[in-house]
């Protein structure tokens, strides 16, 4: 079986770990038994370059990544805002599956990640090349600023033509409803490799200064903000602490500001962007992950905290309450709120040690460990291919 795996956004030359849970999820779907090749419509926004003569030459390009067949079609957005822009999108894409089909032979199925904007070009690829799709959605329609009203046509054609939508938690799968009348709605949650992330032992502890450890992008949404407010709060009822941030964006300079306006530079720290070593590494330093995002579809970052044996503080956003499922694994939030934060917080250090790091470690294997995510994936890509 061969199925073209296609991300709307994947690793580049400035973010590495962009998309990484696409390429996890490729690369244990290939270890499976599954003939796997990616083909990403990577879009390089004009801004950064100095001049045309910088346009790619060779603008589709093949290569090894991470031990998966990967196509990248380079170029420019010449289109920016204007309706040309999807139909040039496409017909990059239509491209690249040409090479594809060129140099390895039969396709079986496509497998779309994310409607905005690789899901949209779905029932295009499909007419031009009549095989079947499937789209899993990752993306909550109704909370991203990108998605205008003038794509919902498209993107509900797409999700309606779909051999099957998978959606990465319940809350999302609520949300797709209300845009698709699609039967073969599923939910298959994103996975983890417990092989990779894992507790490590023999890592130098803490000490007597309890560490908290967050990651994500810095911007709005995320709640740095409260979080930071929060940080005030414990630091003034007198207790010893430590946040770290991992994680880049456009806030980094308003919320360090934020931190020295506070006096908290001895408390929060920010490391700017991580690779997957390095955030294995800070999940086993700390004593628990916070994030306290407002929303999310699911949250890859709850779980690479749960692989480490680490409780969590969040909020209830969506995602997270279907993965904090109990108080044995972490702290939930009804609402971004910095005294309901630095509640937590307190809370979480005073309790720390009735926390059992074992049982958090089994939960994750239950439930979001690759071997049985996969199992669904395959499942579904069987089914599809014997209607």
């Amino acid at each position: 079986m061969h199925v073209v795996i296609i991300p709307s956004w994947y690793s580049n030359d400035e973010n590495n770990v962009l998309g990484s849970f696409f390429r996890e999820q490729a690369k244990a779907l290939s270890e499976a038994g599954i003939n796997v090749t990616i083909a990403y419509n990577e879009i390089v926004p004009l801004y950064k370059y100095k001049n045309f003569k910088m346009i790619f030459k060779n603008k589709i390009v093949r290569k090894s990544e991470h031990g998966l067949d990967t196509y990248r079609y380079r170029d420019y957005n010449y289109y920016f805002h204007s309706n040309a822009r999807f139909l040039f999108f496409a017909k990059r894409l239509e491209k690249l599956i040409k090479k594809i089909k060129i140099e390895k032979g039969k396709i079986d199925l496509f497998h779309f990640h994310s409607c905005f904007w690789a899901g949209m070009c779905a029932e295009y690829i499909k007419s031009k090349f009549k095989i079947p799709y499937i789209i899993t959605e990752h993306t909550g329609i109704s909370s991203s600023k990108y998605i205008k009203s003038k794509y919902m046509k498209k993107i509900k054609s797409a999700y309606d033509n779909s051999s099957v939508l998978i959606a990465v938690s319940n809350s999302l799968k609520n949300e797709l409803k209300l845009i698709s009348n699609n039967e073969k709605l599923y939910v298959i949650h994103n996975f983890l490799d417990g092989k990779i992330f894992k507790p490590i032992d023999n890592l130098k502890s803490c000490g007597n200064v309890f560490k908290f450890f967050s990651l994500a992008f810095l911007v709005d949404g995320k709640g740095f903000v409260d979080l930071i407010k929060a940080c005030k709060i414990l630091r003034d009822s007198g207790y010893e602490f430590v946040l770290e941030i991992g994680g880049d964006g456009y806030l980094r300079d308003e919320l360090e500001s934020q931190v020295v306006a506070n006096n908290l530079i001895e408390n929060v720290k920010f490391l700017g962007m991580l690779g997957r070593e390095e955030v294995v590494i800070k999940m086993n330093e700390c004593h628990s992950f916070i994030m306290v995002s407002g929303y999310e579809t699911f949250g890859v970052v709850y779980i690479e905290s749960l692989a480490c044996g680490k409780p969590v503080i969040c909020v209830k956003n969506g995602g997270a309450e279907e993965i904090i499922r109990s108080g044995d694994f972490g702290i939930l939030i009804d609402e971004c709120d910095e005294v309901k934060i630095s509640n937590a917080m307190i809370d979480m250090i005073k309790n720390y040690k009735f926390y059992n790091s074992v049982k958090i470690r089994e939960y994750f294997l239950e439930n979001f460990e690759k071997t049985n995510i996969i199992d669904k994936l395959k499942d579904v890509y069987k089914n599809c291919l014997s209607n």
